[in-house]
């Protein structure tokens, strides 16, 4: 019985130690190079270089405009996901007023 107790009670307790990065911090670029290094993928036809650079901008820059126009870019090279979020984004920037 009473490794039953002690078991859940250590994991969580390790649980709470254990760092963890806030959701928009995987979004953000290390230094301005790696940022101009995904922005020349993108524009070759990386669309997951592209869509980083659409949820940088709209989670950590919070610019949905920008987010647009990266999602146009992904959008343009086929890919169908990237078109659903220019749909998404155009409706947010109508809403915002933005």
């Amino acid at each position: 019985m009473r490794m039953f107790v002690v078991t859940p009670l250590a994991v969580v307790c390790i649980g709470c130690t254990t760092p963890r990065a806030t959701s928009n911090d995987v979004f953000a670029f290390k230094t301005p190079q790696e940022q101009q290094q995904f922005k020349r993928r993108a524009l070759g036809g990386d669309n997951k270089a592209a869509q980083r650079l659409v949820d940088y901008y709209f989670f950590v820059r919070n610019d949905p405009r920008s987010a647009l126009y990266w999602a146009r870019i992904c959008a343009s090279h086929g890919d169908a996901d990237c078109a659903k979020s220019v749909k998404s984004l155009r409706q947010i920037i109508r809403e915002q007023g933005v």
